[in-house]
């Protein structure tokens, strides 16, 4: 049988040894029994072969679908970014105009207070 020693060499220190049994003489593996080989007709071999077809095709088809349907998503999320994009620049452009158009107007009203000015100072 297999043996293992602990031995303790120095403070904290421990040392083993492990010793190992004699090998076991030589034992035959079982072998499993042969199966006998079934006999498949050619008619049995077409009727797989044509339900790995259908098998295929319908997989095929579901990635297809499945491809389509991202796809869709993508193009869906896409035309909503660029609604959300054009939105936001026509936003941001009327903001602009009517503060510019503000602008306008009190420097005009400015510019026409200082010219009443100007005009009473003359007279």
């Amino acid at each position: 049988a297999t043996e293992i020693r602990c031995q303790e060499k120095s403070r904290g220190g421990l040392s083993y040894e492990v010793i190992l049994a004699e090998p076991a003489p030589n034992v035959a593996v079982p072998k499993r029994p042969v199966t006998p080989g079934k006999n498949v007709s050619v008619e049995e071999i077409e009727q797989k072969l044509k339900a790995a077809e259908e098998r295929r095709i319908s997989l095929e088809a579901k990635k297809m679908a499945d491809i389509s349907n991202k796809l869709a998503k993508v193009e869906e999320a896409t035309r909503k970014k660029d609604e959300i994009t054009n939105e936001f620049i026509t936003q941001t452009k009327e903001q602009l105009e009517s503060k510019m158009e503000l602008h306008v107007e009190k420097r005009e009203a400015i510019i026409s207070d200082m010219k009443e000015k100007l005009k009473i100072h003359a007279q």
